[in-house]
């Protein structure tokens, strides 16, 4: 059941989502083609269009899958299909958890696609000896190759998007538990609770910079340089692990909302 449960949520997600990608890439490819024509200025306005109107597809994307995410958990959960989920035989917790497996791999595919549109847009040998002259000082001295530091940056937005998708969904679910005013109390609730955990993150780093004070330094610093690659790949590992934690909190603690029951219109 979980499995038809995401097929169904994924189609929605997915129909909605891939208009923004194709144009994007539409408008990346159109952006590439006017860049590689003879230079002019009729050429340039074209390319200067198209290279905004892609960016602008890209930000929609990103901004509608958490957006698509959040309507489609109310609508679901509270408004028109409520009354078929809940009579569903299955359990809520499995429910939630079709959501949330939903949003991570709709989040995981939009970071793909802007990596993907971006590339097919701007590679080019002279970017590519452009990021090398960038990564390679940072890499080197960090001592991580560029596809791990790539692989890790990419994995900390992940988590961070998904915690932050995760949050919404606390915020609607405990919103809705009053009898008026659901939306604007499921921003409220879900804008403090973002805030919270923020604070619990920078307070459990402050925590750890009081036992090791090379970790301080990045709250006194901002020289990247002038701290110890240790303690920056310790300060990126801890920043991973509280994202993480808190994810698989919310999810618990979602999970648990939704088990007390819910109040459908």
């Amino acid at each position: 059941m979980l499995i038809r449960l995401l097929k169904y949520d994924f189609k929605k997600m997915f129909g909605f989502l891939s208009i923004f990608f194709l144009m994007a890439l539409f408008f990346g490819f159109l952006t590439r083609f006017f860049g590689e024509l003879e230079a002019s200025l009729a050429f340039s306005i074209c390319k200067g269009i198209c290279n905004g109107t892609m960016i602008s597809m890209l930000c929609s994307l990103l901004i509608n899958c958490f957006m698509r995410t959040w309507v489609l958990f109310r609508a679901s959960l509270f408004g028109d299909e409520s009354y078929l989920t809940h009579t569903l035989p299955v359990k809520r917790e499995t429910i939630y958890a079709a959501k949330a497996l939903n949003a991570a791999i709709c989040i995981f595919l939009s970071l793909i696609a802007i990596i993907a549109v971006l590339f097919i847009t701007y590679w080019s040998e002279d970017l590519e000896l452009l990021l090398k002259a960038f990564l390679v000082p940072i890499t080197d001295y960090l001592g991580i190759s560029a596809w791990g530091l790539f692989i890790f940056l990419f994995a900390l937005l992940f988590v961070e998007f998904f915690n932050g998708v995760q949050i919404g969904m606390m915020g609607i679910l405990i919103g809705h538990r009053f009898l008026q005013k659901k939306i604007l109390l499921s921003v409220i609730f879900g804008f403090a609770v973002y805030m919270v955990t923020q604070s619990v993150t920078l307070l459990g780093m402050l925590l750890i910079g009081l036992i090791d004070s090379d970790f301080m330094k990045i709250f006194s610093t901002n020289d990247l340089m002038s701290l110890k690659p240790e303690t920056i790949i310790t300060v990126s590992l801890v920043g991973f692990a509280f994202y993480a934690l808190i994810s698989i909190a919310g999810f618990i603690v979602n999970s648990y909302i939704l088990k007390k029951g819910v109040n459908v219109e």
